[in-house]
Parts: C-alpha cells; sequence; structure tokens
C-alpha cells in the first residue's frame, strides 16, 4: 500500500503482476479471503497509473470493475502461452478507453506483432468466435492501439502515435517484403497483423533517433521521419 501511494504522488506508473496462475489465487483466497484483483480493488486507491499484468485468472466482473477505475491492463500472450498460464477473459473490457497493452514477460520470442496477433487469437479460441476485440470491426486496429497508445499511457509517457509534442518512437515497415508488397492500402494493417513477422520491420527510431543504421528509412517503408521535429527524448 505504502509503495504504491507513494508512486502515485510522485505520479509514477505502477505495475504488479495479478492472478497469473492458478496457485496464485488459491494463495490469495487462503491468505485474505478474497481474489488477487478485489484485494486491490478494496485495499488501494486505483487509477490510471496502476497496470495489473497477465489478469489471466481474473472474472470478467473483476476485470470490468478494474478498467472503470481507469486502470488498466496488460497482457502478454506469447508468454501466458509458453508457460501454460491461461488466456484472461479480454471480451468484457473491450470498447473502454484504451485499457489494454502489450508486454514481453518471458522473451522467450520478442515480437510485438505476434503478440498484436496471438492477443486475439487467443480471445478467438477462448470464446470460440472471431472478432473479439474489434471496435467498429476493425480489429487489426484495436490490437495497434494495445501495442502503441495502450502501451505508452502504461509507461506514463506520451508516445504511441505521431503527433506533435510526442516522443519520436516507431519503426518503419518494409512494403517491399513478399508478406506485404501485394496487398492494398486499405488492408495493410490487416495484413501486417495476421500475416507478417519480424521479417517485414526494416528500421526502429527511438526518441528521434534510428538504431542499427542510424539514417532516416528508404523512400519505399511505410512510416516516415515527419518534417515537424517531434519531442527527443
Amino acid at each position: 500500500i505504502a509503495i504504491h501511494a507513494e508512486a502515485r504522488a510522485r505520479g509514477y506508473p505502477f505495475h504488479m503482476h495479478v492472478a497469473e496462475q492458478r496457485r496464485e489465487v488459491e494463495d490469495c483466497l487462503a491468505a485474505y479471503g478474497a481474489r488477487p484483483l478485489m484485494l486491490l480493488l478494496d485495499t488501494l486507491d486505483l487509477g490510471a497509473e496502476f497496470t495489473a499484468v497477465h489478469c489471466t485468472h481474473s472474472p470478467p466482473a473483476e476485470l470490468t470493475r478494474f478498467v472503470q477505475h481507469g486502470a488498466r491492463i496488460c497482457a502478454c500472450p506469447l508468454t501466458e502461452a509458453n508457460l501454460g498460464d491461461g488466456i484472461p477473459d479480454l471480451g468484457a473490457i473491450q470498447g473502454q478507453d484504451a485499457p489494454l497493452c502489450l508486454g514481453s514477460d518471458s522473451n522467450e520470442r520478442i515480437s510485438m506483432v505476434e503478440e498484436m496477433r496471438w492477443l486475439e487469437y487467443g480471445q478467438r479460441l477462448n470464446r470460440q468466435t472471431r472478432g473479439v476485440l474489434s471496435r467498429d470491426g476493425l480489429v487489426a486496429r484495436s490490437l495497434l492501439e494495445a501495442a502503441t497508445l495502450g502501451g505508452a499511457r502504461a509507461l506514463g509517457i506520451d508516445a504511441g502515435r505521431i503527433a506533435p509534442g510526442e516522443y519520436a518512437d516507431f519503426v518503419t515497415v518494409d512494403l517491399t517484403h513478399p508478406t506485404l508488397a501485394d496487398v492494398g492500402a486499405d488492408q495493410l494493417l490487416e495484413a501486417l497483423v495476421f500475416g507478417a513477422g519480424n521479417e517485414v520491420i526494416r528500421e526502429t527510431c527511438v526518441g528521434g533517433r534510428w538504431r542499427d543504421t542510424g539514417t532516416p528509412p528508404a523512400s519505399n517503408s511505410a512510416f516516415q521521419l515527419p518534417e515537424r521535429a517531434l519531442r527527443p527524448r
């Protein structure tokens, strides 16, 4: 309680692993008489600073109440699959104001494209239906938002979109790669999320600085560093 209160007083983000495995839930019930997420809801003054990582075994009603406080949920689909944790039921909170973000926990595979894809695929397997995390029928857009804007909000930084005053953190995509070469502009995002992998990621820009090559991307990439300067880190 004291650590969370101090973090909130300083304006720091606060992340905690919550209900990742069944044993954790059982131990929490035995020790406190409440499930992990409910214990946090009843104990802490939660807000947008708080991100619960995993929530694999949190019922939909708990998740709904949690995000109504403005708090966020970080899913780690590849980690949760690798460890056999289970699949969080996120369908109930879809449509809230960007409560989801994506993380990499065990780091067995570092691929944000796969994390986006399996965020939706896990929900499809769990509910046996498609488009669980869609917003206005746009699944890929919702997944991209979780990976970009949702992640930036969870970290408490001004990033996740290309706009004046935001950190210049983004990647470029190779549109000439065979995976994307014949895809029309209106289907490009869906093709990237559901059909591509790390092989299409060409360069990475962090705080306005290009990593690896140190030079701007080629003209056939999907995104360019805008002429208007963005705030560097």
